[in-house]
């Protein structure tokens, strides 16, 4: 759990601008990161509520693919609808 706090702080510390400030130019990244945080929170609730091994994984995941939206790693059909959507691709 420590671990996976440290790498979103990490991610959140790149992301920096020079005055400290955090700087989220997509809206679509506002989101994911949003929704990775509020996965990491549950994870947090499920813990300290001992709820099955099976939750936890399950949450972890989401957290994971939500930054992974944001990378590149992972992406959905509304990713890439909205991409092709706001974009003159392959013409």
């Amino acid at each position: 759990m420590q671990e996976l706090k440290n790498e979103l702080s990490s991610f959140v510390e790149q992301m920096k601008s020079e005055e400290g400030n955090v700087v989220i130019t997509n809206q679509r990244h506002f989101e994911a990161l949003q929704r990775s945080l509020d996965a990491v929170n549950r994870v947090k609730e499920a813990v300290s509520s001992q709820i099955t091994t099976e939750l936890l994984a399950y949450e972890l995941r989401n957290a994971i693919e939500y930054l992974g939206e944001i990378s590149g790693e992972f992406t959905n059909d509304e990713v890439l609808g909205n991409i092709f959507s706001k974009f003159c691709i392959g013409k």
